[in-house]
């Protein structure tokens, strides 16, 4: 829809502009886009360019002629090299004088620029040479074993890359590729990183650091019992290392435990978790459908006390609004990934739902499909709206206008 709409246009258009004339031309209950968000869907990769302050735009909207590519990349590729140094495409409009430069912007300039290989996209409108690059990931290949064997313990990568700028300026992109890629480097999970030459020997320091203590209960499925914590650290589950660990959780404030006596099956819950996340996590646990009071149930006994005063209407609204969840033909809910649990035949359901739609341009509703097969004597017990929007969300001939409304975007 957003190319029909700026096809037609003479000049990049805002996302509120596009909205207004796509309502206009397609109706406002088929677009239900929203103007603060709608700019994160376009992308180079679909054709979609920003072409001025929140102003986007297809190929046919760039002003700076085709044909000067080459001589703009060329004249850029020269500066870089002059100047030893990154440049925004700002500076390239508006400092230099380049006699193309009235006819551009830095919008454009940078997209000109992103197309060939020998440059190096740093953010922010500012480029270097993919030469660089080279040079500069050399540098840091030999510095990051001497850093973390000074240090002695994992860091994360601004931690490096703190110590890197200590001795020189180096571009902060990367930094986590360097590390994960580094023969001598090792990935200890959860955003840090040691030598590995140090093997498990630095395991036990790693029960005392907070920091990544908190951030091992934040980041893992919930609810987190303290033995799997123990396992994720590489430590046994008793003995002082298990004691130490179990002194840093309960420093945390951020971090809920079942109880206040050390043992492998108390839970640590991050309070930062959401009241979705552990829905998602008890339906991954349970592997089928689930009733509204089951949930209820296991929210009471696994969270408890980060949820204990949430109602069945607080739950029930999360499942109904949650792009996790389907409710079934039974009323149950089930994760949208476990569909393959039910045993549908998504070829059959897509078969018979592009046969009905084929004959037509309307966009049809999930309940007004299901009848209409129902009328044609094609039933699936365990078919819903929702579980129907799914399986044709998949599936590239049929095009979703408006939650749960569906057209065939290809006619047989």
């Amino acid at each position: 829809m957003t190319k029909a709409v700026l096809l037609p246009s003479a000049c990049p258009l805002a996302p509120e502009e596009i909205l207004v004339k796509a309502r206009e031309k397609f109706g406002d209950e088929i677009v239900k886009w929203d103007a603060r968000t709608i700019g994160n869907s376009f992308l180079a990769e679909k054709g979609f360019f920003l072409l001025g302050p929140r102003c986007y735009g297809l190929r046919q909207h760039f002003r700076l002629p085709e044909k000067l590519w080459s001589a703009v990349r060329r004249d850029a590729h020269s500066l870089l090299k002059a100047e030893n140094r990154p440049i925004s495409t700002a500076d390239m409009v508006n400092a230099y004088r380049f006699d193309w430069a009235t006819q551009t912007n830095k919008y454009e300039l940078a997209y000109v620029l992103r197309e060939d290989e020998r440059f190096a996209d740093l953010g922010r409108l500012l480029f270097g040479l993919a030469t660089w690059g080279i040079e500069e990931r050399a540098y840091i290949k030999d510095l990051i074993p001497k850093i973390l064997a000074e240090s002695g313990r994992p860091m994360t990568s601004d931690q490096v890359l703190e110590h890197l700028h200590r001795l020189r300026s180096v571009s902060p992109y990367g930094i986590t590729g360097n590390l994960r890629h580094h023969p001598l480097v090792r990935d200890y999970g959860f955003g840090f990183y040691g030598l590995k030459s140090w093997g498990d020997s630095v395991n036990e320091s790693l029960v005392t650091d907070a920091t990544l203590v908190e951030k091992v209960i934040r980041r893992s499925e919930p609810p987190l019992t303290f033995a799997r914590l123990c396992e994720i650290l590489a430590v046994p589950s008793a003995g002082g290392a298990a004691d130490k660990l179990w002194q840093t959780c309960a420093s945390l404030r951020s971090v809920v435990r079942s109880s206040d006596e050390q043992n492998a099956n108390a839970r640590l819950l991050h309070k930062t978790c959401s009241l979705e996340r552990a829905l998602v996590a008890t339906a991954r646990a349970s592997g089928r459908p689930l009733p509204l009071y089951e949930f209820q149930w296991e929210l009471n006994s696994n969270f408890g006390p980060l949820f204990t005063d949430r109602e069945s209407g607080d739950i029930r609204r999360c499942l109904e609004h949650s792009r996790f969840f389907l409710r079934d033909a039974d009323n149950q809910f089930i994760l949208d990934v476990q569909l393959d649990q039910l045993g549908l035949d998504d070829e059959a359901i897509s078969s018979a739902c592009r046969e009905i739609l084929s004959h037509s341009n309307e966009v049809v509703g999930c309940e007004d499909l299901m009848e209409r097969l129902e009328a044609e004597g094609k039933v699936w017990e365990e078919l819903s709206p929702d579980i129907l929007g799914s399986v044709l969300r998949e599936r590239p001939e049929f095009e979703e206008v408006g939650h749960n409304r569906f057209r065939v975007t290809c006619k047989h």
